[in-house]
């Protein structure tokens, strides 16, 4: 394909397209989920980098917190 031809569609497009425009009330609950998921992502990745820094596997940090295989939600490995 020529990309002289190519129609580009901007991301904002995109994004309005799947999430609604900005101030709906479908655009601000997925706007308040990226944020919790991205801030659950941060937490587990610090979690994460201080186990491997004390050579700890996940189940060893396990028994040190108590929990067993998945934690919250059985989302969230240790």
């Amino acid at each position: 394909m020529n990309p002289a031809k190519m129609k580009l569609t901007p991301l904002s497009e995109l994004v309005d397209d799947v999430w609604g425009p900005i101030g709906t009330p479908e655009r601000d609950a997925m706007e308040a989920q990226l944020k919790e998921d991205l801030q659950a992502y941060y937490i587990g990745e610090a979690i994460k980098a201080e186990r491997l820094k004390q050579n700890l596997t996940q189940e060893e940090l396990g028994a040190k917190v108590g929990v067993k295989k998945l934690g919250i939600d059985g989302k969230v490995a240790l």
